[in-house]
């Protein structure tokens, strides 16, 4: 097949297309465009008119054809088309010729070239279908960005311009970069506010533990409220809650010293059978420093600590208990002892200072 157009034939008719046997000349008439005052290329006499000057812009009422250097200048319905054209028209010629060397029939070559057109169809709605997921993703990322415009500064009970809210008719990505802008602003603020009751919270946390409580709900929340009242009442809480640990540590400090002062008048040891595992925790929990200060091993339940959990206040006052009843008792039978020693001692007429020397030992 072969293309041919001419200024004028012999007869005097218009420009005009021969189309031989093949049917190539569908591809071009499918992408070429209809040729108008708005896209039509200049001539040489036209150009040659143009000084160094000028700037071309997609202005421009002679558009001139895109190259890969000024791609930018032309708008893309115009770029494509005319790239499409050349590239139809080049891809035409070269299939012509290897079709004529092979001997490709009408049948076949319009065959080939349908196949061609379904490829370049995919690929052209691919590229749209890419480009519109592109956009999706913009809608999507701005309206994230306005929630969470709306739920940081509801947080922080912080104001801002709600005109971002609205689509203002600019580009996506100038409207993501004003949203982005005022969201950055309200992280960092939240930030610090989050991390000052993050430290707040993980005390309590800690202090509640060795307490044997639960923290309440409401000095977990660290998400909603990011204002400073909110923050100031954390700490307060946290102050609170510290008094609360040093009052509980005396507390179990006495109970501690208590016990084992009882154990060791008891003579209760790790070779009594009467010393049990919670006994010796309460002789492994308390730390004698060299000034003379004594202090808890550790505020948290361990192997060789009791802690101050309420239930450890509960069992070390229970053992205090037990073991003056016990001192109580050895005392007493003591006493009955002693007066029946007393009396044989009278009868035997042992001497005092013998007597005064075993009443010490006892």
């Amino acid at each position: 097949m072969s293309l041919e157009s001419s200024h004028t034939n012999k007869s005097g008719v218009s420009p005009a297309l021969r189309v031989s046997s093949s049917p190539t000349v569908s591809l071009m008439n499918l992408v070429a465009p209809t040729p108008s005052p708005a896209n039509t290329i200049p001539n040489q006499s036209q150009t040659k008119t143009t000084t160094k000057k000028e700037t071309r812009t997609p202005a421009s009422t002679t558009p001139l054809s895109p190259r890969e250097n000024d791609l930018t200048l032309f708008p893309p319905s115009q770029t494509i088309g005319e790239s499409l054209t050349s590239l139809a028209s080049t891809t035409a010629a070269q299939l012509e010729q290897v079709w004529d060397v092979v001997g490709y029939t009408p049948e076949e070559r319009a065959s080939q070239i349908s196949d061609l057109l379904l490829d370049m169809r995919r690929l052209c709605e691919a590229k749209v279908a890419e480009e519109k997921s592109v956009e999706e993703q913009f809608r999507r990322t701005i309206a994230e960005a306005r929630e969470e415009i709306l739920v940081t500064s509801k947080a922080l009970n912080a104001d801002f311009d709600h005109k971002i809210l609205e689509d203002c008719g600019q580009t996506l990505q100038d409207e993501l970069s004003t949203v982005e802008e005022t969201l950055e602003c309200l992280r960092n603020v939240a930030a610090e506010a989050t991390d000052d009751l993050t430290d707040c919270r993980e005390k309590l946390i800690t202090m509640y533990e060795a307490l044997g409580s639960k923290v309440p709900k409401t000095w977990l929340d660290i998400t909603s409220d990011l204002t400073h009242s909110r923050r100031n009442d954390f700490h307060q809480q946290v102050k609170e809650t510290g008094e609360v640990v040093a009052t509980r540590t005396n507390a179990v400090l006495q109970l501690l010293y208590d016990c084992q002062h009882l154990m060791n008048e008891l003579r209760i040891n790790d070779t009594d059978d009467q010393m049990t595992d919670f006994d010796k925790k309460i002789m492994s929990s308390l730390i004698h420093s060299e000034d003379g200060k004594v202090t808890i091993r550790s505020t948290k339940e361990s192997a060789n600590s009791t802690g101050i959990s309420s239930s450890t206040l509960d069992a070390l006052t229970n053992r205090v208990t037990e073991l003056s009843k016990e001192k109580r008792r050895r005392k007493a039978m003591l006493s009955e002892m002693g007066a029946e020693i007393a009396v044989l001692w009278e009868k035997l007429r042992v001497p005092e200072d013998v007597q005064r020397t075993f009443t010490i030992s006892v």
